[in-house]
């Protein structure tokens, strides 16, 4: 008799930042377990955690260099991670993707607004009073259906804010 086919697990694309994004990405994979299938995206300049070798990764061209100062000049570096992130939302078919708090926010909720996959970002412990630059986009231009806050003060300084405590 033959079994019953097994449900797929829902597939989670999580972005990993480097410095405290990747900390606060580690610390939220922890919390949500082994029930999910997993892949990531990380900047090209950005370290793979050795737990992480072997894993379906993703590489995004880094584009927020701080000694380009003007828009105009991160454009092409912007628009080719937003064609990475795209290409890879398609190839890895996440059910939803989750960004926390890097910039890579905004190319892939971009991406996954336009191929119809959820997105939530988690706004950085580090942000209390004043919102990042990330984030401001991330809410004015709708780029993810949810926006967590770590701090519950914070909640009013995004369209939408939840807070369900910290990461860490």
């Amino acid at each position: 008799m033959p079994s019953a086919a097994q449900p797929s697990r829902i597939k989670l694309m999580v972005t990993l930042g480097g410095g405290g994004f990747l900390l606060e990405a580690q610390s939220l994979l922890r919390r949500l377990g082994m029930e999910y299938e997993y892949c990531y995206m990380t900047g090209d300049d950005c370290m793979v955690p050795k737990e992480l070798i072997g894993a379906e990764i993703y590489k995004m061209r880094s584009f927020a260099v701080l000694g380009e100062p003007h828009l105009w000049q991160r454009a092409p570096a912007f628009l080719k991670a937003l064609l990475q992130a795209y290409r890879s939302l398609s190839r890895s078919k996440p059910d939803c993707v989750i960004c926390v708090g890097s910039a890579m926010a905004v190319p892939m909720g971009l991406a996954a607004r336009a191929l119809g996959i959820r997105s939530v970002f988690v706004e950085s412990i580090a942000r209390f009073e004043r919102p990042s630059v990330t984030a401001r986009l991330v809410s004015q231009l709708r780029l993810a259906d949810r926006l967590y806050v770590q701090w519950p003060d914070s909640t009013h300084l995004y369209r939408n804010g939840i807070c369900r405590g910290t990461v860490l």
